[in-house]
């Protein structure tokens, strides 16, 4: 008999969370193969006998601001307690830092807030199924260099895509970070040389970066991506640039006009970063990298 543990404070997000998992499987986990919780002290005798085929999917839905600290703590001991037993995490906030946190400490995938139930169901599936982890697609091979920069972020500096354009930056440097890059990647408007000004300098950074990221996210489907990203594109295609286009999902769809490219789809940051992460880091072990290269102690567990 396979069995399953859910923690889950959400009592609506926790029976979608057991109908995702109960599908997974083939025939159907019943009622009686998964063991629902409120809360993680609760489950973690019923935890503790999880064995071969089993896994215990952990979600922050429901919980309090006030109890975030203490339940991220009581997460992070049953992932340690369960070292080769899937642990699968859904975080309760967009933060991927707590998502590295937990992949370092032996998770086996974590996803951000409001993940598609569906992608929930294919990723448990592929577990089920004996698949391994859940596949991320293969973006371009890692610098041998890692202390050189590489990369270029070419994005929208209006106002009202601002918000946007820093948190993509921020999700961007955090999945550097656990590559091992140092330098991370650069934007044009916190590096231009004022003698160059901002459009030569611009071009200039992309025409001495291997990689060029192009944000093409919206703020809805009706909006185009904005003149100076798509001009960059041109400039970095006739560059010969590798590109990668990063587009949020509800975005206006990528103008016909920019080449065929790789384009990393996300629906939160933190699926960003760790799309980034996974794609990038080839045939290394994940838990090798996050071990050589991921640091944070400024969250506590998570």
């Amino acid at each position: 008999m396979r069995r399953c543990v859910i923690v889950c404070n959400d009592e609506l997000r926790a029976g979608e969370l057991l109908k995702s998992v109960q599908l997974a499987f083939e025939p159907p986990l019943t009622d009686q193969e998964v063991l629902k919780f409120r809360r993680a002290r609760q489950a973690q005798k019923s935890a503790r006998q999880l064995g071969s085929g089993d896994f215990a999917l952990l979600s922050f839905a429901g919980v309090k601001r006030s109890d975030e600290k203490m339940e991220k703590e009581e997460f992070a001991i049953l992932v340690n307690e369960l070292p080769r037993t899937p642990v699968f995490l859904e975080l309760y906030r967009d933060t991927p830092v707590t998502a590295f946190n937990f992949l370092k400490r032996g998770a086996f995938d974590v996803w951000g807030p409001r993940c598609p139930m569906g992608r929930i169901w294919s990723r448990i599936r592929s577990v089920c199924q004996g698949l391994g982890a859940p596949r991320y697609q293969s973006l371009v091979d890692l610098p041998s260099d890692r202390i050189k920069p590489w990369a270029f972020l070419s994005m929208a500096y209006e106002s009202e895509e601002r918000p946007e354009a820093e948190a993509v930056y921020g999700a961007v440097t955090i999945a550097w970070k656990a590559l091992g890059l140092s330098h991370g990647t650069l934007r044009a408007d916190t590096t231009s040389k004022i003698d160059l000004g901002l459009h030569k300098s611009t071009l200039q950074l992309i025409d001495e970066r291997d990689l060029f990221l192009a944000l093409l996210s919206t703020r809805d489907a009706s909006t185009p991506p904005y003149s100076n990203v798509l001009f960059e594109v041109g400039y970095a295609v006739k560059a010969g640039r590798q590109i990668l286009y990063l587009w949020r999902e509800g975005s206006h769809p990528i103008p016909i006009m920019c080449p065929q490219n790789i384009c990393v789809q996300y629906a939160n940051y933190t699926e960003l970063a760790l799309a980034l992460f996974h794609g990038l880091k080839g045939d290394q072990r994940t838990d090798e990298l996050l071990a050589k290269n991921w640091r944070d102690d400024s969250d506590g567990a998570g």
